[in-house]
């Protein structure tokens, strides 16, 4: 038995903005053109996995990759990773766990970005919506600082997956 919680790199400005269960993956390309801060956190989140080969709609795949290995999945479910006040609107949490924890999600989440955006950079390859590279470093904390701060005021949702699965004999 093997039990795996993966989550999918691209942002959703609402819980109902991700593709339906089952659906369909996101388009890529289309979340990293959104415009304003949450185009860029997915041209720093979505953009860097694909950078780096990740497989960043996973979570969609995931399943239906385990069945074609002759795996048995005992157990899946999508769940959503609420940023901030994303937390409040979350329809899977109370309001008790929404204050505890909405915001430790923007310390972690934008420790991430922070990170991930200097990796983009250093290669050369972290982009503004009009697809003109970010060439000195204040570009580059200037975007970190409005996604930071869009992710306190807007929050963010993230899409995860736990799946637990046997292998068939």
């Amino acid at each position: 038995m093997l039990w795996i919680d993966e989550a999918d790199l691209v942002l959703f400005a609402d819980e109902s903005d991700a593709p339906p269960e089952g659906g369909a993956t996101s388009d890529l390309e289309e979340r990293m053109s959104v415009p304003g801060w949450l185009g860029s956190g997915n041209r720093i989140y979505t953009g860097c996995a694909v950078e780096n080969g990740s497989l960043p709609s996973l979570t969609f795949r995931l399943p239906e990759m385990l069945h074609a290995v002759g795996s048995g999945v005992v157990d899946t479910r999508r769940v959503p990773a609420p940023i901030r006040s994303a937390w409040h609107k979350c329809s899977c949490v109370s309001a008790d766990v929404a204050n505890k924890f909405a915001e430790f999600s923007v310390v972690n989440v934008s420790f991430v970005f922070a990170h991930l955006s200097a990796a983009l950079f250093a290669m050369g390859k972290l982009r503004r919506a009009d697809d003109t590279v970010i060439a000195i470093s204040e570009g580059m904390e200037e975007t970190v600082h409005e996604i930071r701060e869009a992710f306190g005021r807007d929050g963010a949702f993230i899409f995860g997956r736990y799946c637990v699965w046997v292998k068939r004999d």
